[in-house]
């Protein structure tokens, strides 16, 4: 293999991952695209992860393979990153898979754009690979108002990124163990960061039983969204320092406040055709309690 510096690196960040992982390497090193690096990341599998990746690394010189104490994935993301030899990055999940065409694609796209970000569609398969469904389509105006109403319409999986720009924002928070991509999206929108959507299908997108969100309410999103709005409402919010000190507290002030278990205590199919509405509801009012929360924490900050 041509021993070139790559014009595009791969991150998978690896986790017990060895039902999907032969498959999903298969996929990136049949691209139509070669001249590429895959950076891969095994956060401290117990299971055959490793052996499997290992066989790859015989025949194609493009794969490097880092072992580390289990650790999270944020971790493993901002390891990678500073491993990587491209400007341009490329995410996708251990049990997710690439179309052949994918990085030729979104390479000439972000090229083309000069876009800070690229996304493209996914298909949805289950554990067997059967297709499911699309992703919707997207453009600014959507992407926003679906970040807006409390969650990510964009796979972590289908997008490539300019590295300086996510150093330029702090690389993922080390705050977030669960919604750093959605966290790292915000601030994206806050630093008016340059996105491009691609409509083309050039990702799979594997749903199954280890994948499926956790019937937990995730806080970190909710704390990654009233950050922004304190943001947007300021021109300052939480420092990552600030929200690793305050992480138990903020915890302990979502799950005791009155709005938000009365918002999800609600009967939620009555605002089955409304739910965006709702959900925009909902964000707002646990927003005006936040802020007063906020300012009890840090007064001199946010008022």
């Amino acid at each position: 293999m041509s021993k070139e510096k790559p014009l595009v690196s791969i991150l998978l960040c690896v986790y017990n991952c060895e039902k999907y992982i032969d498959e999903c390497i298969k996929s990136i090193i049949s691209q139509t695209f070669k001249k590429f690096e895959v950076i891969i990341i095994d956060d401290g599998s117990t299971d055959k992860s490793a052996e499997l990746i290992e066989i790859f690394l015989k025949d194609d010189n493009r794969i490097k393979f880092y072992k580390k104490k289990n650790a999270g994935l944020t971790e493993s993301l901002n390891y990678g990153i500073s491993l990587t030899n491209s400007n341009y990055i490329i995410r996708l999940d251990a049990d997710d898979l690439m179309f052949k065409k994918r990085i030729e694609t979104i390479y000439n796209l972000i090229l083309k754009s000069n876009a800070d970000i690229v996304v493209n569609r996914s298909l949805v398969i289950d554990s067997n690979g059967k297709k499911l469904k699309r992703t919707k389509k997207l453009n600014y105006v959507l992407f926003k108002k679906y970040l807006l109403k409390g969650f990510s319409p964009v796979a972590h999986s289908s997008v490539i990124f300019k590295k300086e720009k996510i150093i330029e924002l702090g690389l993922y928070s080390s705050f977030y163990e669960k919604s750093q991509d959605y966290d790292l999206w915000l601030r994206m929108l806050s630093n008016k960061a340059k996105f491009y959507f691609c409509n083309q299908t050039l990702t799979g997108l594997r749903i199954h039983s280890e994948s499926l969100t956790s019937s937990e309410i995730d806080y970190y999103s909710i704390i990654a969204l009233m950050n922004y709005k304190l943001q947007a409402e300021f021109n300052n919010s939480f420092s990552n320092e600030e929200l690793l000190l305050n992480k138990k507290n903020f915890f302990e002030w979502i799950s005791k406040n009155q709005i938000f278990r009365f918002c999800n205590s609600m009967d939620k199919s009555f605002f089955s055709k409304s739910i965006y509405f709702f959900l925009h509801i909902k964000n707002h009012l646990i927003y005006i309690s936040f802020k007063k929360y906020a300012k009890r924490i840090n007064p001199i900050k946010h008022i």
